[in-house]
């Protein structure tokens, strides 16, 4: 009875990540003075007209000069073509490209498109709804870029709450003194205020997964991807909200693989496009002083998300199954593997030894659930100390029964998975 407690518990994640904690230093960024390459945007939306103008007014803010933003209408049904219009005309300094398709092909053709339209030496992937909530984000990002073997960088990234609406957004708007009309801002200042019926919806179908997602992106940025950034030099894969990328490489990544897979890479092409990174030799940097901030789903739809994200891990896994089971450093390539292969033992054993003890005694499986969810608690503590005990506590308080949906998800995405291999099913698309 003793191993189906003592595998999941300690995890393969918390022991890499200690290790690297205790034993490593934290990775340092090259600085190369007066490095300063090109850079273009892309944007690709879909019915994004509620937030659009948030994302492109964060860009305009930005120190880093940009060359030309394309934002891909896929087939939006709202108001973001004309949203992305007007904004166009209040904006100063920046050119926006419109494209706009009439059925929704899907975010990689769009990301692709614009890759081998731009001219310029960097592009970078914007999510409609994130807001690069510190001005110098791309400056930031960018110096890691002066190592040509940098394929990516990103920052840190926190859920868009309705606090951090007031924190960010509406604050640089107004200190800035950047040319956003006024309409919009006012537009901005009345979202921010909730009627009693919007704040129950609110703390009923948002506020939780804000929580939730606070959780993981804490424990993924300050844990596992530094952890990974300490030992390897780099993370396995970005952020995808924000990201600047090589634009060569990223062409090259989308040619090599058009002929076999398409547009289908997988149901999180920002995971499989970091998986290819690596596995060209190239690196994923987390920058950990850049901030942004991104929209989070409504409760409801918090599961589909999930879904995308695993599956895509196990699908990027099968797919470069050299990295996948690299155990060992090989002609300088980094033993990447041990951050693969472990969790996704973990993702299959762990939920079933947990069926195993609840048919058997299950107070020992409450137990062994109790010690990994403290265990994942401590993570969160250690990511984020100065965060205050009451929102501690809440973080608690929403991750405890949300965790435990999750289980079921992994085993749900596990077995779809394993269907999917056995009867040869590949169109894996977001």
């Amino acid at each position: 009875m003793g191993m189906p407690i003592i595998v999941p518990v300690i995890g393969s994640q918390i022991l890499f990540g200690a290790f690297a904690k205790l034993k490593k230093k934290p990775y340092v960024i090259p600085a190369k003075s007066g490095y300063k390459p090109t850079l273009s945007v892309v944007i690709p939306a879909k019915d994004e007209g509620r937030r659009i103008q948030y994302a492109l007014a964060s860009l305009e803010m930005q120190t880093y000069p940009l060359e030309k933003v394309y934002v891909i209408d896929d087939g939006s049904k709202d108001n973001t073509a004309d949203i992305v219009r007007k904004m166009n005309d209040l904006m100063k300094g920046i050119e926006i490209e419109l494209y706009s398709n009439k059925k929704s092909c899907g975010k990689t053709p769009g990301v692709k498109f614009a890759a081998r339209t731009a001219t310029t030496e960097k592009i970078m992937v914007l999510d409609a709804d994130t807001i690069l909530s510190d001005p110098k984000y791309i400056e930031k990002v960018m110096t890691a870029h002066s190592d040509p073997k940098t394929g990516c960088s990103y920052g840190m990234v926190t859920p868009f709450s309705r606090k951090e609406q007031l924190r960010t957004l509406f604050k640089m708007l107004l200190t800035k003194h950047y040319p956003i009309s006024r309409e919009l801002i006012m537009h901005y200042k009345n979202k921010a205020k909730m009627s009693t019926i919007e704040k129950i919806g609110y703390y009923l179908f948002r506020w939780p997964v804000e929580r939730y997602r606070e959780a993981l992106y804490l424990t993924d940025q300050y844990f596992a991807k530094d952890s990974a950034l300490r030992v390897y030099g780099t993370t396995l894969f970005p952020i995808g909200c924000g990201v600047v990328y090589d634009r060569k490489l990223l062409t090259d990544i989308f040619k090599t693989y058009e002929q076999t897979l398409g547009d289908d890479l997988t149901t999180s092409e920002d995971i499989f496009i970091g998986f290819s990174v690596v596995n060209k030799g190239y690196k994923n940097i987390q920058i950990s002083d850049a901030k942004m901030v991104s929209a989070e789903p409504r409760v409801d739809r918090l599961p589909r998300q999930l879904f995308l994200w695993t599956s895509s891990f196990l699908q990027s896994a099968y797919y470069f199954r050299n990295m996948t089971f690299a155990l060992k450093r090989k002609n300088n390539k980094p033993a990447i593997g041990w951050i693969i292969l472990p969790p996704i033992f973990e993702k299959i054993t762990y939920p079933l030894a947990l069926a195993y003890l609840i048919w058997f005694d299950y107070w020992y499986a409450i137990l062994t659930f109790m010690i990994e969810f403290i265990s994942y608690m401590f993570i969160l503590r250690m990511s984020d100390p100065k965060m205050s005990k009451r929102h501690y506590l809440k973080i608690c308080a929403v991750t405890l029964p949300l965790r435990v949906i999750n289980l079921f998800l992994d085993i749900y995405v596990t077995i779809r998975f394993v269907i999917d291999l056995i009867i040869g099913r590949r169109n894996w698309r977001k």
